[in-house]
């Protein structure tokens, strides 16, 4: 019993610091420029403890000419919250691109609520 214990909190733990860590590098990719994403495919990776639920996104972008394709992964406490933040294939989805290095892309939350209505982000 006390191994599975140690386990679920170092499975939270483990969590809580996929979270912070994913919180920082949005604060410094921020000033990236913003492209248009389709999503490719949609997963969903849960464990019963460690390391906790992950929700999948793959998706394809073209920037500077060239095509190329990413995949993020969003750390959850919950298998439900995992499961609800899913995205369906052929959405949209707005990312940002490197400066000089386009192949490196991250997802940050903030820019989907841009995907509703009209938004200003390249195509």
């Amino acid at each position: 019993m006390g191994g599975w214990v140690l386990d679920v909190f170092v499975g939270w733990f483990i969590t809580l610091y996929r979270i912070v860590a994913r919180s920082i590098r949005a604060r410094q990719t921020k000033e990236w420029r913003a492209v248009r994403a389709v999503i490719s495919s949609t997963g969903f990776r849960g464990e019963a403890y460690m390391p906790r639920p992950v929700s999948l996104i793959a998706y394809t972008y073209r920037y500077e000419g060239g095509s190329y394709f990413g995949v993020d992964e969003t750390p959850f406490f919950f298998e439900s919250s995992a499961k609800a933040y899913q995205f369906k294939r052929g959405d949209p989805l707005i990312i940002r691109v490197k400066p000089g290095g386009p192949e490196t892309s991250i997802v940050l939350d903030l820019d989907q609520t841009k995907i509703s209505g009209s938004t200003s982000v390249p195509m």
